[in-house]
């Protein structure tokens, strides 16, 4: 009887213990695969004491489980970054230095390089839109600035 009583006691203490973990084994929700493909839409480019730039880009994403890897995030074509979410939103943290291109400044021929440090993506619930924004700092024509890159493709 004793042995019986301290099975029980075992059994009460172990559920006890694994309850107060707080831990769970249900999976993150993956990314809606509807995500993956090339977006294809409009871009615009702010930074402050300029006008907002606009043009024609395209975003190119893969999914898989709940990262999606976009590509095609720097102006020149280049640039590939991991974002993490479920659904239809997914975000990214870190720094991706892109290189820089020919602009024309004020004075004549100049450069825009710049760094993304975050980015953010939300898929449409009809899965025909995305909007994302990806923000970071840059050198304008030869000015420090902060830059924001929006975009809203199909």
């Amino acid at each position: 009887m004793a042995n019986r009583i301290l099975l029980v006691a075992a059994g009460i203490i172990s559920a006890l213990s694994v309850s107060a973990c707080g831990g769970s084994d249900t999976p993150a929700a993956n990314l809606n695969p509807a995500l993956a493909g090339t977006w294809v839409g409009t871009t615009t480019i702010t930074f402050p004491g300029y006008a907002p730039s606009s043009y024609q880009g395209q975003l190119t994403i893969a999914v898989s489980g709940t990262n999606g890897t976009v590509s095609q995030l720097c102006l020149d074509g280049s640039g590939t970054m991991t974002m993490t979410g479920s659904g239809n939103s997914a975000s990214w943290t870190g720094t991706l230095v892109c290189v820089p291109v020919a602009v024309t400044c004020p004075s004549g021929p100049g450069t825009f390089s710049y760094t993304l440090t975050s980015t953010s993506g939300v898929l449409s619930s009809n899965n025909r839109t995305l909007t994302a924004q990806s923000s970071g700092t840059g050198t304008l024509c030869g000015t420090a600035t902060t830059v924001t890159f929006s975009f809203v493709g199909t």
